[in-house]
């Protein structure tokens, strides 16, 4: 991995040369700097760092801030995770299924062995979310015109949710990791999307139409969204 240094300071970036990028630009994500010019570009990317290294400073420095506010989640037995806004006690014990409770999340001991309990808790929470998500799409859409084709269930890292051209709903898990407002938002959103493509008035108008309350779970991932991480580890290692 090639280094940029100036005045002491050394930064590690990717370099990634583009047939489909029509002008240079610097990705700034977690843990990675990344220049990306078009294939035939003379640009030399040191000069193209040097010219937005405040710009990339800043950017590192919201992502360092936004590290420290992630969740340390310890999964073992006794410990707790968020479900709809109710915590959940992790209750290893002896059976034949993995349930999700009023108050626990019960993992069978005996299937522990073949994955984590971190894994075994992500699955369950992640069926369930599932279950949670189709109801709550099903609910809303008694109150939008036009249908959706298919829905979809994913871990993407930041996004929480989309409708493709297609009509294709997607959502993110994780969601379900915050409070039923959040959840409630997110689906009442793409569904505003099957009539209201683009965020003009007439969507804002439709999505309060048909969920009055949007703003307690558009305000909530606004501020909070750091707190739907399943795992620390995963998010940082994940492309």
């Amino acid at each position: 991995m090639p280094k940029f240094e100036k005045s002491g300071l050394c930064l590690d970036y990717e370099l990634r040369k583009s047939e489909k990028a029509k002008n240079a630009r610097i990705d700034v994500g977690v843990g990675v700097v990344r220049v990306v010019i078009p294939e035939k570009s003379v640009l030399d990317p040191e000069r193209f760092l040097d010219e937005n290294l405040d710009w990339i400073l800043s950017k590192k420095r919201e992502y360092d801030k936004h590290l420290d506010r992630l969740p340390e989640r310890v999964f073992e037995d006794g410990e707790t995770i968020p479900f709809l806004g109710k915590n959940r006690e992790i209750r290893i014990i002896d059976g034949n299924s993995h349930e999700l409770k009023q108050k626990y999340i019960l993992i069978a001991k005996r299937y522990i062995g073949e994955k984590s309990i971190k894994d075994k808790v992500r699955d369950l929470l992640k069926k369930e979310a599932k279950r949670e998500i189709k109801e709550q799409v099903k609910q809303f859409s008694k109150k939008i015109e036009g249908n959706y084709n298919k829905i979809f269930i994913r871990n993407q890292k930041t996004k929480w949710g989309s409708c493709s051209s297609r009509d294709n709903l997607s959502f993110n898990w994780r969601i379900c990791l915050g409070p039923k407002k959040v959840l409630d938002y997110v689906v009442a959103h793409e569904l505003t999307h099957l009539k209201h493509r683009k965020h003009d008035r007439q969507f804002w108008e439709e999505l309060e139409r048909i969920y009055p309350d949007y703003r307690e779970g558009y305000e909530w991932l606004k501020k909070r969204s750091h707190e739907l991480v399943y795992s620390k580890e995963e998010y940082l290692n994940r492309k």
